[in-house]
């Protein structure tokens, strides 16, 4: 407020009259009173929206002006930026995607923890509002002699289970994370299964399929070289060779 309206106080040499100098301009007049009870007249000169005030003899200008934005302007709003991110359970550098002071694994850590937010509210999301949805319309069609289904209040949830999927998280470094889901999957601690829908890749069954047409496919065109079959890169074969 003090930024936007500029003002000073000007002092006047002696002998002169505050009003004379500020006669030809609009002026605003004031009436206070001294010590001893008299009127006395105090006149301001107003240009909006700073103002120019008029004072005694003895009073010198001050400039009465405040450095905004500051210094501290942008620690303030980080702070407060900081604590809405607590707020709601999500890393600083998700939430408002400033990564300038943030190095590789300061960001990491606050993508794992950020994910691990979105799974949980993932799970809330399809457990308690989709899924209930979706039972009630697979329930619908069955009352309106659309599902040719005599056993379906019986078996109703084989019937409307659903698998709940979003998109994949994404990796920083995709190498890496594709070779600890074979170190997984070859330990016998995960499924294809599952490594296909965390990688956001469709059904397995869906996916089965497609290398299958695709396996055959290559070998009819004469493609599929042996490296490619046993699942090996080319480039690590060559350099074997080397």
């Amino acid at each position: 407020m003090v930024t936007a309206a500029l003002t000073y106080f000007i002092e006047v040499g002696a002998g002169l009259d505050p009003w004379q100098q500020a006669v030809n301009l609009q002026t605003i007049e004031d009436t206070r009173y001294d010590s001893d009870g008299n009127e006395k007249d105090i006149r301001y000169q107003e240009t909006y929206p700073g103002a120019i005030l008029y004072g005694n003899q003895g009073e010198k200008p001050h400039l009465l002006a405040a450095d905004r934005p500051g210094t501290t302007f942008e620690p303030f709003t980080k702070v407060i930026k900081k604590a809405l991110s607590l707020s709601v359970n999500l890393p600083y550098p998700v939430l408002f995607k400033d990564v300038e002071n943030t190095n590789f694994a300061g960001f990491r850590s606050a993508m794992l923890d950020a994910w691990r937010v979105f799974t949980m509210e993932r799970t809330w999301h399809g457990e308690n509002f989709c899924q209930p949805i979706y039972t009630m319309l697979m329930e619908e069609a069955y009352l309106r002699d659309q599902l040719a289904i005599p056993d379906f209040y019986e078996r109703m949830h084989l019937y409307t289970k659903a698998d709940w999927r979003g998109a994949p998280k994404g990796d920083i470094e995709p190498i890496k994370a594709v070779k600890a889901d074979l170190l997984a999957i070859n330990g016998r601690i995960k499924t294809r299964r599952q490594a296909i829908r965390e990688h956001g890749n469709g059904d397995y069954d869906a996916t089965m399929e497609q290398l299958e047409e695709e396996e055959e496919d290559l070998k009819a065109r004469g493609l599929l070289t042996d490296a490619a079959e046993a699942g090996e890169d080319p480039e690590d074969e060559r350099s074997r060779e080397d």
